[in-house]
């Protein structure tokens, strides 16, 4: 190959890459490339979850416009869709019912008993109804909570449920006379039971009964004829209640029978009987417990994986792009296949002490074989704190040979250290592996061949083992 006349100490103009460096320099920058494949693959990831969800929602609405089922498919279908309504209700009942909350073996409860006199046999009975239908039919609970704000969070029907009446008749098995119906006086006794789930709301729903009644008889007087109501009496306790009991067991029962059911109909459909029964239900076929967890979440794991690959696929080639525009001396095999000048070896700065002794073995020598008993080692910028002990420690070593190193930094910035250069007349070119590029190689031996001074060669700090990132 020619050889430039202008730079002497170059083989080529040529920078010849060192793969093994670049591959040795992409492993030290592992943590990085762990950074970029994790953000990829969470990236794709997303990316394949809403994807997957868009997908679902339009094949869903598709379905429901397009897809065409049998008259026995349809039929399935539409038994699915009305168990599923009638779970949801029951559910619904079971979570807002304040009767299923109660403990039927600890039943706090408030007995009233009422009196209904002073009127004829003939009214009594429309009388007694009245009541009844009252407390029986939700007029009594409506005119509760109307009344007081603090029943405003229990429905009306839920709160009827904590209210029956019943009636009890005297002289069941007199004998009368019809000249006798109109001018003997009927008595009739209503109890009225109230239930709460705690003794201070059964108290508490029992006076404003209470008052409900007595703001009501005023209306059965105007409709039904003229009477006395009276409360003869309260009576509190707590009591087991084995209807009640039965009635939250079925209730129970009846639920988990209809979620069994339903889930034996929903296994069986096929995917455009899914797709139906999802749209005329509104939600999604998973909520009942078909499919995966992977189909739940829609996240695919190829696509994790191709972001793994796609993150450190793209580290490596912007590593890559890096690598070669940054015009800096990598490696010692580098440095050989451009220049001419004498390479004395790379001294890793921090470790393997034994390497940098055998590499100021070789200096030394060189500077015996050359009578070269003073020189000056030159960097072209500042030195790391590291770099500088490594330096000093090299600097003691020779002077224990006899020989005087000199360290200078900044050569291009320090004009004194000029004059350092002159008095040895010998200079070893200090370069730093990643930082000291081939113009500023080219740029000191051009200077220290212009004003005689003799280049005894190059010796390289690597401290790229400890730059993790």
């Amino acid at each position: 190959m020619k050889m430039d006349k202008d730079f002497s100490w170059k083989k080529t103009q040529e920078v010849e890459i060192d793969l093994t460096d670049w591959i040795k320099s992409l492993l030290l920058h592992w943590k990085g490339m762990v950074i970029c494949a994790l953000a990829a693959a969470v990236l794709l990831g997303g990316y394949s979850y809403i994807k997957s969800k868009s997908i679902k929602e339009a094949a869903g609405r598709e379905s429901a416009e397009e897809i065409e089922l049998k008259e026995e498919e349809q039929q399935s279908v539409a038994e699915a869709v009305q168990l599923a309504k009638e779970i949801a209700d029951l559910e619904n009942y079971m979570e807002q019912s304040v009767l299923m909350q109660i403990d039927p073996y600890q039943k706090n409860r408030i007995v009233l008993l009422y009196s209904i006199g002073q009127t004829s046999k003939q009214e009594l009975q429309k009388i007694s109804e009245s009541y009844l239908s009252f407390l029986s039919y939700g007029g009594a609970v409506g005119a509760v909570a109307q009344a007081d704000s603090e029943w405003d969070g229990i429905g009306d029907s839920y709160l009827a449920e904590l209210v029956s009446a019943w009636q009890r008749a005297d002289s069941t098995y007199r004998i009368i006379s019809e000249n006798d119906v109109g001018s003997i006086p009927a008595e009739t006794l209503l109890y009225v039971e109230v239930t709460g789930v705690d003794a201070k709301m059964a108290e508490k729903l029992a006076a404003d009964i209470q008052k409900a009644l007595k703001d009501y008889e005023d209306e059965v007087q105007k409709v039904c004829g003229s009477h006395k109501l009276s409360l003869l009496k309260g009576e509190k306790s707590v009591v087991f209640d084995s209807s009640l009991l039965a009635q939250q067991r079925e209730k129970k029962e009846s639920l988990k029978s209809s979620r069994g059911n339903l889930k034996s109909m929903t296994e069986v459909f096929s995917h455009k009987q899914k797709a139906v029964y999802q749209e005329e239900t509104g939600l999604d076929f998973n909520e009942g417990g078909q499919g995966t967890n992977a189909e739940r979440a829609g996240v695919s794991f190829r696509y994790i994986l191709l972001g793994v690959f796609a993150g450190v696929f793209g580290y490596c080639g912007l590593f890559a792009c890096r690598y070669l525009m940054h015009d800096a001396i990598r490696s010692e095999k580098e440095f050989k296949a451009h220049y001419t000048i004498p390479f004395y070896g790379c001294i890793p700065v921090g470790k393997r002490q034994k390497e940098a002794e055998r590499i100021w073995g070789r200096i030394r020598f060189m500077c015996r074989q050359q009578k070269v008993a003073k020189f000056c080692l030159a960097a072209d910028s500042a030195l790391s704190v590291q770099e500088k002990e490594c330096m000093e420690q090299m600097k003691g070593k020779f002077e224990k040979w006899g020989i005087q190193p000199d360290v200078v930094e900044d050569l291009e910035g320090n004009i004194s250290a000029w004059d350092q250069l002159a008095d040895t007349g010998a200079v070893l070119l200090l370069c730093r592996l990643g930082h000291t590029s081939y113009a500023t190689v080219d740029e000191q031996m051009g200077f220290y061949l212009e004003n005689g001074i003799r280049v005894l060669g190059t010796v390289a700090l690597d401290q790229r083992a400890d730059n993790w990132l």
